[in-house]
């Protein structure tokens, strides 16, 4: 419930600061909650950065997910694995595509660009679905490979081209050209073997199918 001066008190009476209970430690707790004042005083009272909760997720997925880049920094100071994988085989830099430092960060840190989570989805596939153009941009000109694909043999740029029509006007024409510019596959097929001129033209995209 975010009482400091009780979380202090148990911690100097002996609590066990890394006992784990569902949703995993009170590390765990502490960020779920937005806590960040207690997030501090369990790392410097000794908590286990890399404990898992019960969907195997670590604090640092945690604070990626939450978007606060300086407990995440202090995470990774503290010897967070940037590379541990959640259940669903996702990584703190999946978790952390919303936020353009948070991604950096990790980046710096020599996260994975291209890990898979379970769907085979990368951190790329992420940030486009999410229509985060910049993250995705710092992604690539970081060394993220555009031509994966996932599960459906869909690279991130499927994922573009197949933008409802009412989210298309955040896909202006010079994101799509930058896009292409960043080594984009564009003859990529998926699993019906269609390309994202395919689904430009399907979905009457004529803007994105000229560029194409």
């Amino acid at each position: 419930n975010g009482h400091m001066e009780i979380v202090q008190f148990l911690i100097q009476s002996g609590a066990d600061v890394n006992a784990v209970a569902k949703d995993g430690t009170a590390l765990h707790l502490a960020l779920i909650n937005g806590h960040m004042e207690i997030v501090q005083f369990l790392i410097q009272s000794g908590a286990n950065v890399n404990a898992r909760s019960n969907n195997a997720s670590t604090p640092l997925h945690l604070a990626c997910r939450g978007g606060n880049e300086a407990i995440v920094q202090l995470l990774i100071q503290s010897g967070a694995l940037v590379k541990a994988r959640n259940f669903k085989c996702s990584t703190p830099l999946h978790q952390g595509i919303l936020s353009y430092s948070v991604t950096k960060l990790l980046i710096q840190s020599k996260a994975d660009l291209n890990s898979q989570n379970n769907k085979g989805l990368t951190p790329l596939h992420l940030a486009v679905k999410a229509r985060n153009y910049k993250v995705a941009k710092l992604l690539i000109q970081s060394g993220a490979n555009f031509n994966i694909t996932d599960k459906n043999n869909w690279t991130p740029f499927h994922y573009v081209i197949s933008a409802p029509l009412n989210s298309i006007a955040g896909l202006d024409e010079e994101n799509v050209k930058a896009l292409i510019r960043l080594a984009v596959d564009v003859n990529a097929q998926d699993q019906k073997g269609a390309t994202p001129l395919h689904w430009a033209v399907e979905q009457g995209k004529m803007d994105v199918a000229k560029l194409l």
